[in-house]
C-alpha cells in the first residue's frame, strides 16, 4: 500500500494508488446512497397501527394535534387486534403500535403513555346508576356484557377471578359500542377502561359510567416500537409528541 520515504513521509503504491481510486469511487456510492436513502425515508408516511378497541376514541384527535406541530410529517393509520399489530410491528410492516402493555414480547421497545382505570357502565334506569361508586362485587350480582377481544377480555375477566368472583355472562361482543348499546337497552352492565367521552348510545339510550370501589390493576396504554432510539426521525418525533401529550388518549 504504501513507500516509505526516510525523513519525507510515505507515498502510495502502484497497488496502493488503484486502492485508492476504486475507494473513493465506493466511499462517493455509499455518501449518495446515504442521501437517497434519507429522502426516501423523509418521504414516507409514517405507519402506526393502534389497537381497535380504543382507537376511534383517540386517534382523531391524536393525530390532528400531531399533524398540527409537524405538518410535513406523513403518517398512516392502520387498526387491528392487538396481536395483529404486534405481528405486523415484528415483521416490518408497521413502524409503531399503540396498545395496551398486556403479552407484549421482550423483543419490543415500549413507552407508557398513560394508566386507565376499569369503570363500570351501566343503564340510565339502572339499580345501580345513582352510586357514586360500586364494587366488582356488586357488578357480579348482575348479567354481564362481555367485550370479547382478547386482551380486553383477560383484563376484565381476571378483575372478578383475582377477588374470587364469577360473572354471569349475558352476551359476549367485539365492539365497545355493541357493549354499551345492550347496556342502555338494560341487557347487563359491563367494564370498561376507554371512555368514549359521551353518555349516549348509537341509538340514543343513556348510559352512566361509575368508578370502582376497589383499586385495580390499571390499563396502560404503550406506544411500541422494534428498533428503540435507531428509530428514523419522524418516528422518534411522534413517540416523544404522544408522551408529552397524554391528555389526548384519555
Amino acid at each position: 500500500m504504501f513507500i516509505r520515504h526516510h525523513a519525507q513521509g510515505v507515498s502510495l503504491t502502484p497497488f496502493g494508488q488503484k486502492f485508492y481510486q476504486r475507494a473513493s469511487v465506493l466511499l462517493q456510492q455509499a455518501n449518495e446512497f446515504q442521501d437517497w436513502f434519507q429522502r426516501r425515508v423523509h418521504n414516507m408516511p409514517l405507519r402506526v397501527g393502534c389497537y381497535s378497541i380504543f382507537a376511534p376514541r383517540i386517534i382523531p384527535n391524536l393525530v390532528g394535534a400531531y399533524k398540527q406541530k409537524y405538518p410535513d410529517n406523513k403518517i398512516t393509520i392502520v387498526e387491528g387486534e392487538q396481536e395483529t399489530l404486534t405481528t405486523q410491528l415484528l415483521e416490518g410492516d408497521l413502524d409503531i403500535i399503540i396498545v395496551y402493555q398486556f403479552d407484549l414480547p421482550d423483543s419490543v421497545y415500549a413507552r407508557k403513555i398513560l394508566d386507565l382505570q376499569p369503570k363500570a357502565i351501566v343503564a340510565q334506569a339502572h339499580p345501580l346508576a345513582t352510586y357514586e361508586s360500586v364494587s366488582l362485587k356488586e357488578l357480579s350480582e348482575y348479567p354481564f356484557i362481555l367485550l370479547n377481544v382478547r386482551v380486553s377480555k383477560n383484563y376484565f375477566t381476571n378483575l372478578f377471578t383475582q377477588n374470587n368472583l364469577t360473572i354471569d355472562v349475558a352476551h359476549s361482543v367485539s365492539s365497545i359500542e355493541m357493549v354499551r348499546g345492550l347496556v342502555g337497552h338494560n341487557q347487563g352492565i359491563s367494564l370498561l377502561a376507554t371512555d368514549t367521552g359521551n353518555n349516549m348510545t348509537y341509538d340514543g339510550k343513556r348510559v352512566v359510567s361509575i368508578p370502582l370501589q376497589e383499586t385495580v390493576p390499571p390499563s396502560s396504554i404503550h406506544i411500541v416500537n422494534a428498533i428503540g432510539l435507531s428509530m428514523h426521525a419522524s418516528g422518534r418525533d411522534f413517540i416523544d409528541f404522544c408522551c408529552e401529550n397524554e391528555d389526548l388518549f384519555k
